[in-house]
């Protein structure tokens, strides 16, 4: 997707997230982040349109959002970058708190971890 049409800032840093698809947890790599959007970069290709609920922790802050695959590209080394649009935040102040940092600090190599354990989608 163009810049031109993105609806938020675009932060890249990287880190991993627990992803939740098809009432499977993966631990997948997330490469940039927004307050409307996300890219991850999987092993495991997702079909465009697919629902996936994404959490992490970032300085004791749970951050958990719904989100729709929108586009798929081929990435490096056998990978698939996977764009998402955020369709529900379930936690929307960190997620705030989270960019609000992301703008503090542009050049930030920002390594967050996952909150603790996987759940299957319910």
């Amino acid at each position: 997707m163009d810049s031109d049409r993105r609806q938020a800032q675009r932060f890249n840093f990287e880190g991993r997230v627990w992803c939740d698809i098809d009432e499977v947890s993966r631990y997948i790599h997330f490469k940039d982040v927004s307050a409307s959007g996300a890219q991850l970069e999987t092993l495991l290709p997702l079909d465009i349109g697919a629902q996936a609920k994404i959490r992490w922790e970032q300085e004791q802050e749970a951050i958990e959002v719904s989100a729709r695959v929108v586009w798929t590209a081929p990435g490096e080394q056998g990978t698939t970058c996977i764009g998402l649009v955020f369709e529900q935040v379930q936690t929307p102040e960190p997620l705030t708190n989270f960019i609000r940092r992301r703008k503090n600090d542009l050049s930030c190599a920002s390594v967050f971890s996952p909150t603790s354990t996987p759940t299957s989608r319910r």
